[in-house]
């Protein structure tokens, strides 16, 4: 007979769980935490809308320009990015530079919040939203918040769904470095990115994504953490029910991810599909069997 309890765990940074709440149980079960570290649920989180900015910040400076590049409110990214685009020292690729701040330590603060420094460079092909197009993403000391980003994502696209929306393979051999020598993630991933809403308008803020997995061949994607003080974890990860991401909510909206975690025969199930469903960050996990509601911030 399956068990189940309810946590609230308010995910307060990468590294730390804090505040447990405990509420109920079924029988005569107590309520008690996971025995075990589930900071990886924070890691994947943060990777996750980490790189799909990244992807929609090249795609909405490289289709529709600069001075496109605009919010709900008419206003730019930011007045703090610079682009230049160089169609003719590397031919037959078009190299896109995206500048945040003005270099060194200085960094841009852009309308969704969040403070970048450093360079995204977009290379691609043929033109960008034509079909078969490859596009490679790479960056040069670029930050997100005081984490580092490292690393290469490819794309190709692969022209549209039934639906007419844009649709992407992506590869992603990247990872993110926390400040203060806090640890770094690694992640390697192979996944289909399909823009699901937006795709018609110059406002990035009305974009929407579902992604889904092509790792299941491969066995998963796989995350590897290692902490401040040395400590390596790697994890399996497998998308079974495409992820959704919109750009104007700071959390992953739907979806369900399996861990594969070290020393253990249980995966772990995340399913970010419960909450109101009106951009939240509640999320659940399955422990052994045990489900906890949890916030992951």
């Amino acid at each position: 007979m399956r068990k189940s309890k309810t946590l609230v765990i308010l995910v307060t940074s990468v590294f730390t769980l804090a505040t447990f709440i405990f509420w109920g149980c079924d029988k005569a079960t107590i309520s008690s935490t996971p025995t075990e570290d589930i900071s990886y649920v924070a890691h994947h989180a943060l990777l996750e809308r980490t790189f799909s900015d990244i992807i929609t910040i090249a795609d909405q400076v490289a289709m529709n320009s600069a001075s496109n590049m605009r919010t709900t409110n008419g206003t730019p990214l930011s007045s703090c990015v610079t682009f230049y685009l160089d169609t003719n020292t590397y031919r037959p690729l078009s190299v896109l530079t995206i500048t945040f701040g003005t270099g060194g330590t200085n960094t841009c603060l852009c309308t969704d919040g969040k403070k970048r420094r450093g360079q995204i460079l977009v290379s691609w092909n043929h033109h960008y939203a034509d079909s078969n197009t490859a596009i490679n993403i790479k960056f040069n000391n670029y930050y997100v918040d005081s984490n580092q980003i490292n690393g290469k994502i490819d794309l190709t696209n692969i022209w549209k769904d039934a639906n007419g929306n844009p649709r992407y393979t992506v590869a992603i051999n990247a990872s993110l470095t926390y400040p203060k020598d806090s640890g770094m993630v690694n992640f390697i991933s192979n996944r289909i990115r399909t823009v699901s809403a937006g795709s018609g308008t110059y406002d990035y803020k009305d974009d929407a994504y579902t992604i889904s997995t092509t790792d299941s061949a491969v066995g998963g994607a796989t995350m590897t953490v290692t902490t401040g003080g040395g400590v390596v974890k790697s994890y399996t990860v497998k998308i079974t029910t495409p992820l959704y991401l919109t750009m104007n909510c700071s959390w992953i909206e739907q979806g369900v991810v399996r861990f594969t975690i070290p020393h253990n025969n249980n995966d772990r199930i995340l399913d970010y599909s419960v909450g109101t469903g009106n951009c939240d960050n509640q999320a659940s996990i399955d422990v052994d069997h045990f489900i906890y509601t949890i916030g992951v911030n």
